[in-house]
């Protein structure tokens, strides 16, 4: 169901990214919407689910844009891969303490504060970091394709705001996007057959 949902959410992030945020935001730095989206989804996505959505939704992205297609499937990309490595090597980590570890109530409540603390941070982390490299990719393209850019103007002018605007967005995107990942049956392959079978 998720490969099915990616179609009309990031639909909706890049037509109201391309359209409606340069009404609300005045220069050239705005909120990130498809970004936000592909990393909220992908923080509890399958691998094959996540890399989905971050090519989907770069696809689309430079669709509206003035860079090359593909452009904006780098980062994301890039992004998901940190994640999913990050996610399996603290996976093999938890599972060889817990382990070790005796269960209790008290026990499983310290896990499930420590499991979202670390969600949000992770999510912050990779906000910061995902939005900084998709503008590095962005400015070097533009380069690249003759378009004059200054580096530390652009990161100063376009990436720092845009960073904050990002980094205020995240959470709300990422709740709105887990609620409708828990009512979603799992898991599934990218050809909508089920995996378990």
């Amino acid at each position: 169901m998720g490969y099915y949902l990616a179609f009309p959410l990031l639909i909706f992030a890049v037509v109201l990214q391309s359209s409606f945020f340069p009404l609300f935001f005045s220069g050239i730095a705005q909120p990130e919407l498809m970004l936000l989206i592909v990393l909220s989804w992908s923080i509890h996505a399958a691998w094959e689910e996540a890399i989905f959505w971050a090519f989907l939704g770069g696809i689309m992205q430079d669709l509206l844009a003035i860079t090359p297609t593909g452009t904006s499937v780098v980062a994301p990309l890039i992004i998901i891969f940190v994640i999913k490595w990050l996610e399996g090597n603290l996976y093999q980590f938890s599972s060889a303490q817990n382990r070790h570890a005796r269960g209790s109530c008290l026990q499983s409540i310290i896990d499930g504060i420590r499991n979202s603390f670390s969600v949000i941070i992770i999510l912050i982390g990779f906000t910061v970091l995902g939005t900084i490299l998709n503008h590095l990719v962005f400015i070097s393209v533009l380069g690249l394709t003759g378009y004059p850019s200054k580096l530390i103007e652009m990161l100063r002018m376009f990436t720092m705001p845009t960073v904050a605007y990002n980094l205020i967005g995240i959470l709300p995107v990422y709740f709105v996007l887990r609620r409708i990942q828990n009512r979603i049956p799992k898991p599934q392959s990218a050809w909508g057959v089920s995996s378990q079978s």
